[in-house]
């Protein structure tokens, strides 16, 4: 770790701060209920295996896997990571928002 760039030390941080936040919205099973309740209509309509497959393949593996491609391949890579965390930041500003206007 005492080679790699300060943008990828920052970037293979994001990881477990990320790792902190699903464990806050996940919780409990908080996440998929609420989402059962609004989305779903009350429908078991997210199940605990698409749960687990969207965050530990579908964020974790990404986020490994853009850290590997930027450790070897090329630092650009690490922008996935990044902006995974952004996409997910602006789908709870906008469900805030649609929340908040209901």
């Amino acid at each position: 770790m005492h080679s790699w760039l300060p943008a990828l030390v920052v970037t293979f941080l994001l990881l477990p701060v990320y790792m902190l936040h699903q464990y806050e919205e996940h919780d409990n099973d908080r996440f998929r209920q609420f989402f059962n309740q609004t989305i779903g209509q009350g429908k078991d309509v997210l199940s605990p295996w698409v749960v687990f497959l969207t965050n530990v393949p579908g964020v974790w593996g990404v986020i490994g896997l853009s850290l590997w491609l930027a450790a070897t391949a090329n630092i650009g890579f690490a922008l996935i990571t990044v902006y995974l965390v952004l996409v997910n930041a602006i789908v709870h500003i906008a469900h805030a928002v649609i929340f908040w206007r209901l």
